[in-house]
């Protein structure tokens, strides 16, 4: 025994196990909510940075997390199904109770009927414990959150090999473009911080996708004309040599030298895709220059006769002087959340020679081979006089040959994996509530449960109930009819009105299928729910293949295959975006509890029907004698075990794929201009941040699949099967196994009640029966003989259920129908040599 000596017997001790660890869970978290408050800064309603580094090591400590919340919020809510059966399970009086009407409660399985009969105590109990899992189930995974970094900011440089080797370079470039603008004739607006497009009539072709109003990074586009690229600079910061575009180009012509090389075809996958910028950032594009260092600004243009423009340009870019650069500006790479049109928009896409800035997110990258750049637009419209008024371009520089390019590799970003407070204390509260109510459970529950068929059979042969005498061949159909249909007697001749009355009945052979002992209503409504959640998975499958990505990436993680959807703004608030994300757990959690009522219900059934087949120990709560131990609860620990691990798995893998998304680095854009109402600061990211739900394309269909394999599929499974003895069925029916427990005599049982019995003699029975039947006197006198001779009482030793001699309490009833022997149905111990029933005879 050990240290178990010390516990209650029976359902306490595993009560008493359960309680314990509810308790040392709760310490654990409390512990763990003291450290995090205890940080600086740290407050009840915000929440503390745990991990603060790489993000691939973020996101697997993230999972592990979670498996490790899914585990803890496992045991607690199996320790709390465990109490919630225990209350469910009804005790002897509030069965008699039922009984009185013929109405059953169902023994050994959960059963949401049974709680209009139990007492006041254990239906609040129930409720108790039900409503504290609520908390669990939609706070507990939200209480660990991950931030990734998705970056958009990367600067573009467009210039000669000899840029890098030092060669003279006159911002902002030869092709006379700020950055912001796509030509010389673009004007700077102070007020709007934007450069103007030259002004035109008539642009002669339909310019509408290359308007934008979107504020695009700090890059706001025109109302009318063609954007510029990359984010603007203002003009007088070309004026300066100490500025920011300086040094930023000074950087990029001294560094570029260590950056990675990219050839043609990889660059432009890298950079003219919806990535977002976390494996490189700042790239410099090297084009042919046909063999000269760079160009000079009067080989290129001829800006026309008017000497103030002129004299604008002649004082950044002279107009005989070779210039290594050919544009410069800092850009952007984003992303919407749209559904099925989702985009990306590149702000430089047009100085990488594309005619738009923004594609779908499931377009392919746009590789050329080899890769031209038409940089200007009015090159690529094919109508010069976009430059604006008397810009002559030189058509030899309509197009730029690039070489390859130098991509700086991104500084490994930064991920945090954070703990919210006051969701862990909200979880922390409802554990011990849990733990609290199971010590009053266990310290106040006034009278045993009968929690399994076997303690129903061992308190109804020791006190017959006298409603069920005469009974022996009821079924599970006939309760059925008794409790759902119009009442009448069961025997097959029966009048439409409830009688007391009991009559012998023609046995037939049966061997039904499993599934045939649960209800219609039953099947119908569980498989009502659980293929309506198959629906609900198959059609979250759907949406996300057809939505802004329809890949299945793996390994699955949150860096792979997850597509964001942005709920939480204005008219939607961060707890509505916790219950929609953790609704599903809540879901499923229902969805075990279904299932795991049907297969306790069809596994009772496989254990009832054994006691047709051989004599078998009672399994009850609180062993003795011949008797063993029950399980934990009903199911084996063979199964019972696997389901628990199978609902931690499945809690795990719903809350990898859907999850709160917390990204930051400015990649996701935000579909409208709302601020997140403070939530910045509790999950420890910036401005530019998006917090939404996500959801995982590959994790959505390991569920899918899983859930047919192990939930849809086991009960029919296992209901199709035949049980093999030839049996009443009902072995979680309390009618059924109260009518099976009337004994041949009372002197073999033990504690039974007083019953009246008429006076009969052994002659008259012997009339009936051939000496040489084993119900016969003889051979009862003999096996009472046997009987007595063994100290265990009836109900501790091994029991058979089958035909035996009818009992004094029901002989009187009826001792032939038709002219044949009426025989009993029920248990017997190997004293009362129990027989198989055979098909003809009239058993009562």
């Amino acid at each position: 025994m050990g240290l178990f000596q010390f516990f209650p017997k029976g359902w306490r001790r595993t009560g008493t196990i359960n309680v314990i660890l509810a308790y040392i869970c709760d310490i654990v978290l409390l512990t763990l909510l003291s450290i995090s408050l205890s940080q600086p800064n740290a407050s009840l309603g915000g929440s503390t940075v745990i991990f603060n580094g790489n993000c691939k090591s973020s996101t697997e400590i993230n999972l592990l997390l979670h498996l490790l919340v899914n585990i803890v919020s496992g045991v607690v809510l199996a320790s709390s199904n465990f109490f919630m059966q225990i209350l469910n399970s009804p005790s002897r009086k509030e069965i008699d109770k039922a009984h009185i009407w013929l109405r059953f409660v169902d023994i050994g399985v959960p059963s949401l009927q049974n709680l209009r009969h139990v007492s006041y105590f254990k239906l609040t109990s129930w409720v108790i414990f039900a409503i504290s899992s609520i908390p669990i189930h939609l706070f507990f995974n939200s209480a660990i959150f991950h931030t990734a970094y998705e970056g958009s900011q990367w600067h573009l440089t467009i210039a000669t090999e000899a840029f890098i080797k030092g060669a003279p370079s006159f911002p902002p470039g030869a092709s006379l473009a700020p950055a912001g603008a796509a030509g010389p004739r673009y004007k700077w607006r102070q007020s709007e911080q934007i450069y103007a497009a030259p002004d035109h009539a008539d642009y002669g072709f339909d310019s509408s996708e290359y308007i934008n109003a979107v504020d695009l990074s700090g890059y706001i586009g025109l109302k009318s004309g063609i954007v510029g690229y990359g984010e603007p600079v203002a003009w007088d910061q070309y004026l300066n040599s100490s500025s920011t575009i300086y040094r930023n180009i000074s950087s990029a012509a001294r560094e570029a030298g260590t950056w990675d090389f990219l050839n043609a075809t990889s660059c432009q996958t890298e950079y003219l895709s919806c990535k977002s910028r976390t494996d490189y950032t700042d790239l410099v594009v090297i084009v042919d220059s046909r063999g000269s260092a760079g160009w000079t600004r009067s080989e290129i243009f001829d800006l026309g006769p008017d000497p103030n423009f002129t004299s604008q340009w002649d004082a950044v870019v002279p107009p005989d002087k070779v210039n290594s650069l050919w544009f410069s500006a800092q850009c952007a790479t984003t992303r919407d959340l749209g559904y099925r049109d989702a985009t990306w928009t590149n702000t430089c896409n047009g100085a990488l020679g594309k005619n738009s800035s923004q594609f779908h997110v499931r377009d392919a990258p746009l590789v050329q081979e080899p890769w031209t750049l038409d940089f200007f637009p009015p090159v690529r419209l094919h109508n010069q006089s976009l430059f604006g008024e008397d810009i002559v371009l030189n058509h030899a520089y309509d197009s730029l040959l690039v070489d390859y390019c130098l991509a700086r590799p991104a500084v490994p970003p930064v991920c945090k994996i954070g703990v919210s407070n006051l969701l862990l204390l909200v979880v922390i509260v409802s554990i011990l509530l849990k733990a609290i109510q199971g010590t009053i459970v266990l310290w106040k529950l006034p009278s045993e449960s009968l929690i399994t068929p076997g303690d129903a059979i061992q308190s109804f042969i020791s006190s017959p109930d006298l409603y069920t005498r005469g009974m022996g061949t009821l079924h599970i159909n006939d309760s059925w009819q008794l409790q759902y249909g119009l009442r009448r007697r069961w025997f097959p001749d029966a009048t439409p009105n409830a009688t007391v009355s009991r009559r012998p009945r023609k046995w037939t052979r049966k061997q039904p299928r499993i599934f045939s002992v649960v209800h219609y209503k039953n099947w119908i409504q569980t498989y009502k729910f659980l293929l309506a959640n198959l629906g609900l998975l198959v059609f979250a499958l759907a949406y996300s293949l057809t939505g802004s990505d329809s890949s299945i990436s793996f390994p699955l993680d949150y860096s792979n295959g997850f597509r964001p959807l942005e709920i939480v703004g204005p008219s939607f608030t961060f707890i509505g975006t916790l219950l929609l994300v953790n609704i599903p757990q809540l879901i499923l959690s229902i969805c075990y509890s279904i299932f795991n009522a049907i297969i306790s219900r069809l596994h009772v059934e496989k254990e009832w029907n054994s006691f047709s087949q051989s004599y078998q120990p009672l399994r009850v709560s609180n062993p003795s004698g011949q008797q063993v131990s029950t399980y934990r609860l009903q199911l084996p620990y063979s199964i019972s075990i696997p389901l628990i691990g199978a609902s931690i798995a499945f809690h795990w893998l719903v809350s990898s794929a859907i999850f709160l998304f917390v990204a930051d680095g400015g990649y996701f854009e935000r579909s409208f201009n709302s601020d997140y109402h403070g939530l910045e600061d509790i999950f420890h990211v910036s401005d530019t941040s998006l917090i939404t739900l996500g959801y995982s394309t590959g994790f959505i269909l390991v569920i899918l699949i899983l859930y047919v394999v192990l939930i849809i599929c086991p009960p029919l499974l296992l209901g199709v099967q035949r049980l093999r003895g030839d049996m009443v069925a009902g072995g979680s029916n309390s009618l059924v196994i109260s009518a099976a427990c009337h004994l041949i005599n009372a002197d073999v049982t033990e504690g039974a009640s007083e019953l009246t019995h008429e006076n009969e003699s052994e002659s008259s029975r012997d009339t009936l029966l051939p000496k040489s039947h084993p119900f016969s006197s003889s051979s009862a006198q003999s096996a009472k003989d046997e009987a007595k001779m063994t100290s265990l009482p009836l109900v501790q030793r091994k029991l058979q259920w089958g035909a035996m001699l009818l009992p004094r309490d029901v002989d009187d009833l009826a001792a032939s129908e038709y002219g044949r022997m009426v025989s009993h149905l029920g248990f017997g111990g190997e004293e009362h040599n129990v027989t198989k029933p055979q098909e003809g005879d009239y058993y009562i």
